[in-house]
């Protein structure tokens, strides 16, 4: 734990850094582009601007990554229980067909089935879990950007947050409606979102007596609405007007960076979408808004990752 603290920590102070240098580059970007007087200057310079604008876009990817790595950190202990109480089972079912086999009339056709589904089932849930963190930590360089079905997106962030939930006693459920699931997004960016909101859902309500989180995926004419709610009563109005901001967070140190929902909010932006608290809702619910498809400028702008 002392670990998981200390990379907490420092992922804190990275991104810190990184978006602190970034503001410094990018109000130098404008400062420069705003003082040059003539078509001659312009040129001089054009090359150091673009120089610098890669460099912005490079470091905007280092913080959205480190920011990943912090959600994934902040589960990572509850994914480790999983993984061990699933190779248990495993464990315990294959030693049974192990002394079955000295014991005929123990080893029937259907123990043997029986156990050698359970085993399957087990395997399969391990094969979903470490894909879903495969997937999850690639960087944005490495993951498609492309049409991905946003069905597949959900179930890889819920998959990494069962565990904690699980650990909770949070009920998680998923729901989809709809008849085309297709959306052009960065996958592993969309993951990373709704992990961030179920991974606060999962600590605002785990003290209360029944608590449960649901994730709704709804398909309308031109986009998606995807929420995740939770048996939550709501947010405090004074803490909604800070929470989008960078480095806020009312968990206690070493629980939480205070980046996610600032990164989320950008991540979904520059997806021509919109992240909102809903705070008529009855619960606790966050929309994220997705477009199917990008709108012509930032398909430019991506064609040649998509």
């Amino acid at each position: 734990m002392k670990n998981l603290h200390n990379i907490s920590l420092y992922v804190t102070l990275s991104a810190f850094l990184l978006s602190f240098f970034y503001g410094i580059f990018e109000l130098f970007i404008k400062r420069n582009l705003l003082t040059i007087d003539n078509e001659n200057e312009y040129e001089m310079q054009k090359t150091q601007v673009l120089s610098l604008e890669e460099d912005l876009a490079n470091m905007k990817e280092q913080i959205e990554q480190l920011a990943r790595l912090s959600s994934l950190g902040e589960v990572a202990g509850n994914m480790g229980h999983e993984i061990n109480n699933q190779l248990a089972v495993i464990e315990g079912w294959a030693d049974q067909l192990a002394r079955a086999e000295s014991n005929p009339k123990r080893a029937t056709p259907e123990f043997v089935a029986k156990a050698g589904g359970k085993i399957l089932a087990h395997i399969q849930r391990l094969h979903h879990l470490t894909s879903a963190i495969r997937n999850f930590v690639r960087k944005n360089n490495e993951a498609e950007y492309g049409y991905h079905d946003i069905r597949d997106i959900v179930k890889d962030a819920v998959d990494i947050a069962r565990p904690k939930a699980k650990k909770n006693n949070v009920a998680v459920k998923s729901f989809f409606e709809g008849k085309e699931f297709s959306v052009r997004c960065m996958g592993v960016e969309i993951s990373q979102v709704i992990l961030n909101l179920l991974s606060n859902a999962v600590d605002a309500v785990c003290e209360q007596e029944k608590p449960w989180i649901q994730v709704r995926v709804i398909e309308k004419k031109s986009e998606f609405e995807i929420s995740v709610t939770d048996s939550g009563d709501g947010i405090d109005p004074a803490i909604v007007q800070k929470m989008m901001s960078p480095y806020f967070t009312t968990k206690a140190p070493g629980k939480g960076t205070g980046i996610g929902l600032s990164i989320s909010k950008n991540i979904i932006k520059s997806h021509s979408g919109r992240l909102e608290y809903d705070s008529q809702f009855k619960y606790t619910r966050f929309i994220i808004t997705l477009p199917k498809d990008l709108p012509k400028k930032n398909k430019e702008e991506n064609s040649v990752s998509g």
